[in-house]
Order: C-alpha cells, then structure tokens, then sequence
C-alpha cells in the first residue's frame, strides 16, 4: 500500500496541476496512504479540520506513538505540527516527519493547507464554492489546525493524553 501511495504521488508530478486527472490521482494516492496506515503499529486518526466557513475542512493526519512517551512523568505527549511547503503533501511528510518523531514519542499532526495537496485537486474535481487558494497568511490557516487538534483533543479519548502546552512547529517548505 505505502509503495502505491508514493508511486501515486510521484507520477502525478509530471502531469499539469489544471488537467483534470490531477484530482483521481492525487485522490488514489492519499487513499492508498490510509489503507496503508491501517498496517502501522501505532495509531493513527484522520482529521477533517473545519476552515473559514462550515463547509470548507483541511485534511490532516494525527500520527499517535504507541508506547507512552519518553522522558515525561506526567504521561503526556509532546504534539509536534508539521507545515509544508507548496509543492508536497501531508502523506510525503509522513516519511521525513512522523516515522521519525514517532519512536521519540511524539504525537505529529500533519495537514494540507490551502492551495496544496488534495485541497487544491479536490476544488479542480468539485469546482467547489469556497475556493482554497494558496495563503501567504500562514498564521490564519495555523490558527484554524491548532483550534481543530484542540477540538479533537477533547473529543477523543485517545488524544486525552495529548500535551497541548508543548507543541512544536516543524516547517519544511521543499523549496530553494
């Protein structure tokens, strides 16, 4: 599954942003990312974060460590949120974020902000109402994830254990 999702991913680079295979392509590849996450051995839980108005969501992965985590006496994880940049995906940053924070005991978020990923292809696909451009105001779209991984939090007993006073930004933007 894991191969599918980043064979999925690589082949739609060369293909151009506006053709519209872009959406079942990209589609496919995250689909083939949550088939996969099914096989990790950590949790994992798949976020629609509500943005702007109550239609519009970005789409993020919460990527939960199985073991409890190191070093913390009070039993709490550390929440690590990943931001890329324009030209990558939530799934891509799995491999370079998450698989690597995740045996360190931290929790990572992971998200696709407007104007990116599956955001970006879904309207292509929809020609939804509520266009998601790509934001140079980082900080609004920031604002919006951090207040859905707070509502999550709270509503799922699995995340209880999340340490909200100690999140860090992991920003990565995979360009020169």
């Amino acid at each position: 599954m894991m191969a599918r999702a980043v064979n999925g991913r690589v082949l739609r680079k060369p293909v151009p942003q506006q053709d519209p295979r872009q959406p079942e392509i990209i589609s496919r590849s995250v689909d083939n990312f949550r088939e996969a996450c099914q096989l990790f051995d950590s949790p994992v839980e798949f976020l629609e974060v509500p943005f702007e108005d109550d239609d519009a969501t970005l789409p993020a992965h919460l990527f939960l460590p199985k073991d409890s985590p190191k070093g913390d006496s009070r039993g709490k994880i550390p929440v690590a949120v990943q931001v890329q940049g324009y030209d990558t995906t939530k799934e891509e940053c799995y491999h370079f974020t998450a698989a690597g924070a995740l045996p360190w005991g931290y929790a990572v978020l992971i998200f696709d902000a407007p104007g990116q990923s599956i955001v970006a292809r879904r309207e292509i696909a929809r020609r939804e109402k509520h266009q998601l451009p790509l934001r140079v105001d980082l900080d609004v779209v920031i604002k919006a994830v951090l207040d859905g991984l707070w509502a999550h939090a709270a509503s799922s007993p699995t995340c209880r254990c999340l340490d909200l006073e100690q999140v860090a930004l992991l920003v990565n933007p995979m360009s020169a």
